[in-house]
């Protein structure tokens, strides 16, 4: 039988313990193995919960591709991490030749209407009828 009121009710604090104990539950000790075990269980899950986390925050935004573990490469004396919602490094590669290319596709546009239009070739206004 539990009392809700007085001494033997949930009005003791103990240090390291969430909430009110009774008496008996504030003088129990925790410290036994099982109890350790059962602790160390609980952290063990918080922390495959967060890695989970973590490893599904970093798939790749393009290919989907999610990794097994945290990464790092080395490439061209440069250091590489994966990124939380980044890309993977082909799909990084990939996009950054790709924009080179535009950027070297809209250049050559670039110089070849303005060459266009320093030999008279393209008038660059139109008339209104």
């Amino acid at each position: 039988m539990t009392c809700e009121h007085g001494l033997l009710g949930p009005v003791w604090w103990r240090l390291g313990r969430a909430g009110r104990h009774s008496l008996i539950e504030a003088l129990d000790n925790p410290n036994t193995r099982a109890a350790y075990d059962q602790r160390q269980a609980v952290r063990e899950r918080e922390q495959q919960k967060a890695h989970r986390e973590l490893m599904d925050s970093l798939a790749c935004i393009d290919c989907g591709d999610v990794p097994e573990q945290e990464s790092t490469w080395v490439y061209s004396g440069h250091k590489w991490t994966r990124r939380p919602h980044g890309r993977c490094r082909p799909c990084h590669r990939e996009r950054k030749e790709r924009l080179e290319r535009e950027a070297e596709e809209q250049s050559v546009l670039v110089s070849r209407c303005r060459s266009a239009a320093r030999s008279g070739g393209w008038s660059g206004t139109a008339r209104a009828k």
